[in-house]
């Protein structure tokens, strides 16, 4: 087995895929990353069990094979090798890789390909196709809300469900909510094993975060495919596929039934600025207090070892004054997920679920539970 290829598409490649392997398991051979050449494409493959990930590139002056080599030692190698090409042989009796690029020359030890987990081919009952800025850009807008998994597994996971053409993708931590929508068209495909109806999955948040950064580097449509107990993500060269979690997901849209009685709009970068002062102040207690009025919010914070933060932020309000307890990192991290100059705050009563979104706009919504006010 040998091959040739650009520092810069191998790299590319196995940052894809070493994103999921692990630096120890029980089972060693899922340490290394699985090396495939066949017809001048060289197929990087790794796996933890729950998540597979594979990425293609071209090569040059290939002979078939494989090998797997040991994950976090090729990816180091393959990260300081000169730029341009490289050179890749494989002894098929001792395993030893050779790599050769400029004056450099590794040697590293890999093992036969017979023991590492394959993926098998599976039927999907749901297939659509995104652009993947798009798809990338819900993703870092939604897991953020995400918590960690404890008896409740959805909670480190992100409900990914389509209903009348919308894909919905909704995170939650219990206190606070992340949901962003967008349009999209489930057309018929040839294969009579898929459905193309609505449906709801969970997805583990960390794949997604996964997903997103590699849809990051690329502009293009790709693929969706969900099936019985997994979902697949595919590009033109990049492949994740993952289990779900077996878990019902949070009833939001309970939540999202009422309509605020006060809205209020105000810039977006001010409200940041503010939030993050307050925040300095709040470092052990993050409850801070808003104040509605009519032409201006007030934030105030407190804190008896540090001092207190007294701030008016520009504001045009609909509605009663209020006062409200906000938890103030929960605040900030919304608005950072808000990618617009503008935002309206929605109210119902200081007991009740904030709402921020951007004007005019209802495909990104974050849901905030307020926090009684000492």
């Amino acid at each position: 087995m040998k091959f040739s290829s650009l520092k810069g598409q191998l790299y590319t490649a196995i940052q894809n895929v070493i994103r999921i392997v692990p630096n120890v398991s029980t089972v060693p051979i899922i340490t290394g990353i699985l090396f495939c050449v066949t017809d001048d494409i060289l197929t990087l493959t790794a796996t933890d069990f729950e998540t597979s990930i594979t990425s293609s590139i071209p090569v040059m002056n290939s002979e078939p094979g494989e090998v797997v080599l040991p994950g976090k030692y090729i990816f180091d190698i393959i990260r300081k090798l000169p730029d341009g090409m490289g050179s890749f042989s494989i002894d098929p009796m001792t395993w030893k890789c050779v790599i050769k690029a400029e004056n450099s020359k590794f040697q590293i030890y890999g093992q036969p390909s017979d023991d590492f987990p394959r993926n098998p081919e599976r039927k999907s009952e749901i297939v659509f196709n995104i652009n993947s800025q798009i798809l990338s850009d819900m993703i870092t807008k939604t897991t953020f809300a995400a918590g960690v998994q404890e008896k409740r597994s959805y909670i480190a996971g992100v409900s990914f469900s389509i209903q009348n053409n919308k894909l919905k993708l909704a995170a939650t931590d219990t206190f606070r909510l992340a949901l962003n929508t967008e349009t999209i068209s489930l057309e018929p495909q040839d294969d009579t094993d898929v459905k193309q109806t609505d449906f709801e999955v969970i997805v583990p948040a960390k794949i997604l975060n996964d997903v997103a950064k590699i849809l990051s580097q690329i502009n293009e449509e790709i693929q969706v495919r969900v099936g019985d107990g997994f979902i697949l993500f595919r590009t033109s060269s990049t492949t994740v596929t993952t289990r779900l979690i077996d878990d019902k997901f949070l009833d939001y849209e309970t939540v999202l039934l009422a309509d605020p009685l006060i809205k209020v709009y105000t810039d977006r970068e001010d409200l940041v600025s503010a939030a993050e002062r307050a925040g300095i102040i709040n470092r052990k207690e993050a409850v801070t207090k808003l104040s509605l009025e009519a032409d201006k919010i007030i934030l105030s914070a407190s804190a008896s070892d540090i001092g207190e933060l007294y701030e008016e932020i520009e504001a045009k309000k609909d509605g009663e004054d209020m006062e409200i307890g906000i938890d103030i990192n929960y605040l900030i991290e919304a608005l950072r997920y808000l990618d617009a100059e503008k935002v309206v705050l929605g109210f119902i009563s200081p007991l009740r679920p904030i709402f921020l979104q951007v004007p005019e706009e209802d495909n990104a919504l974050q849901v905030i539970m307020p926090m009684r006010l000492g």
